[in-house]
């Protein structure tokens, strides 16, 4: 949670087991969402001098955008990174 509050820009949180959920600023891997995470993506990066204080000054609702994720979802979303984006991204005539 620190890493979300500092620098992260993503959370990833999914159940694990019935009492038990993992979170982590990394995603994880699409095979290991058995039904659905939830993805947090902060909409507002801190200033460099940002030294704690309130996380979100004009609410979080504001600030934070919640999404449901599936493993299909998130490996559709690799997909289309590695297929497209990133080969019209890393073409120098672009």
């Amino acid at each position: 949670m620190k890493d979300f509050e500092m620098t992260a820009p993503f959370l990833f949180i999914q159940q694990t087991s019935a009492e038990l959920m993992s979170i982590s600023s990394g995603p994880p891997d699409p095979k290991t969402i058995k039904r659905k995470a939830l993805l947090l993506i902060k909409a507002r990066v801190e200033p460099e001098d940002f030294e704690g204080g309130d996380m979100f000054p004009t609410g979080i609702e504001k600030e934070v955008v919640f999404m449901e994720i599936t493993g299909k979802i998130l490996t559709n979303l690799y997909a289309s990174c590695h297929e497209i984006f990133l080969p019209i991204l890393s073409n120098p005539l672009n």
